[in-house]
Order: C-alpha cells, then sequence, then structure tokens
C-alpha cells in the first residue's frame, strides 16, 4: 500500500518529529537507567510493537526452521 502525496507528507512529518523527540527522551532516560538496561527496555518495546503491527496487518507468523539462521543473523548484526 502506497501512501497519497499527502499521506507521505504527514508520515514524513511523523516521522521527523518522532525522531527529533527521541534524542532528549533517551538523554532523561540514561540519568535514571543504566545504558544496557535502557537498551534492552527499548528492544523489547521494539519488538512488541512490531509484533502488534503484524498481527493488525495479519502478517504475524513464526518464521520457518529455514529461516531463523537469517533471523539472528540480522538480529546479531542490528544489536552490534
Amino acid at each position: 500500500m502506497i501512501p497519497s502525496g499527502r499521506a507521505a507528507l504527514v508520515l514524513l512529518g511523523l516521522v521527523i518529529v518522532l525522531w527529533g523527540l527521541n534524542w532528549p527522551v533517551m538523554k532523561v532516560g540514561l540519568e535514571y537507567i543504566p545504558p544496557l538496561l535502557f537498551t534492552s527496555i527499548r528492544m523489547v518495546l521494539g519488538c512488541l510493537c512490531m509484533v502488534i503491527a503484524a498481527a493488525i496487518m495479519g502478517q504475524l507468523r513464526r518464521p520457518y526452521r529455514d529461516e531463523w539462521t537469517l533471523v539472528f543473523g540480522v538480529g546479531l548484526i542490528q544489536m552490534a
């Protein structure tokens, strides 16, 4: 699904605002929570959001057996 021109601009504006707010939130969060715990919480919340989005779109499924290597490889690269 490709959004219309107006919807794409609204989405772009939303991304800009959310990324802009990300830095101050992380700065404040790291004052109260150790970095490793903060990162772990971010990863869990991000994973939860992605699972919910996939479920809403009807695309949630477990990876097939031969896809697990790819899932772990990409996950390791993303974490590093």
